[in-house]
């Protein structure tokens, strides 16, 4: 059977199939030793999505709007990096994947893997998640770098794309948690985060359009034009300043809320900020 004209097969089709289908290997094992089975298929179907999304952003007409249009290719950039992460990290995938592989936790329990660990506290500090998701989105978008990779499918597909979902994956664990597990960061390293971020989007976006006299990128350059080029880049940048940062609101009004919660609900919190307010007239 052959695929349509707009479809085709990648690399990562590959692996985001075999991640898809160790999670349901994990829920499978993790309901036969007595886990819910509602709640672990939820976890599973969320993983699905995740890697589904991924393989439509690689291998679907949406990848080749994307080589065509860079404002296609930037909305694609925004559910592998905004979005996507947020199925795989509310999933909590870490125990359905220990779950499918039992062995490697076995190993790992047997072993002490210094460096191993070292490498997961590393990747959960709020600093090395803030960077490189900042470092990752602006880096691949720099015109040298951009022209490079489209030269490359291969590296579209194996290092950018899923270079950007695991950024985005780091990102997002400072904020959820899947079944079981805390966020990585505090409240208050939740907020830097988000304002960081925010408006390291804000700046790039604002770089691409305000601040750009031409087009950037020879791939369309060479099929648009210079004028179709430089327009189709202004819209891009609009799809990551609206899109891009879309994100930053229910990420404030989830904090906010836990925020709240911790102090006692807001009738306690304007009751303790005017009892300071006394205090300070007084």
């Amino acid at each position: 059977m052959e695929l349509p004209a707009a479809w085709h097969l990648s690399i990562l089709d590959v692996v985001a199939a075999y991640g898809a289908g160790l999670s349901w290997i994990g829920a499978r094992n993790l309901i036969a030793g007595g886990a819910s089975r509602r709640t672990t298929i939820r976890r599973a179907s969320l993983v699905t999505a995740s890697m589904v999304g991924l393989m439509l952003c690689v291998s679907s007409p949406l990848d080749r709007a994307g080589m065509e249009w860079l404002s296609w290719h930037m909305a694609a950039h925004v559910l592998e990096m905004f979005y996507l992460p947020v199925l795989f990290v509310l999933a909590g995938p870490g125990s359905l994947f220990s779950a499918a592989v039992p062995a490697f936790s076995r190993w790992r329990g047997k072993r002490n893997i210094a460096w191993f660990e070292q490498l997961l506290a590393m990747l959960r500090s709020p600093v090395v998640a803030v960077l490189c998701f900042n470092l990752i989105m602006v880096g691949w978008h720099l015109p040298a770098v951009f022209n490079w990779a489209s030269e490359h499918s291969v590296v579209h597909e194996v290092f950018m794309v899923p270079s950007f979902f695991f950024a985005g994956v780091l990102f997002w664990r400072l904020m959820l948690s899947g079944p079981g597990g805390e966020p990585t960061a505090s409240r208050r390293g939740q907020v830097v985060a988000v304002i960081v971020t925010a408006f390291v989007m804000i700046v790039l976006a604002m770089w691409m359009a305000i601040g750009a006299k031409s087009a950037w990128y020879s791939m369309y350059i060479g099929q648009h034009g210079e004028a179709a080029a430089l327009r189709d880049q202004h819209i891009a940048a609009g799809v990551l300043w609206v899109c891009g940062d879309l994100w930053a609101i229910p990420a404030f009004v989830l904090i906010a809320t836990r925020l709240l919660k911790a102090s006692g609900g807001v009738t306690n919190s304007v009751d303790r900020i005017l009892s300071r307010n006394r205090e300070t007239i007084g």
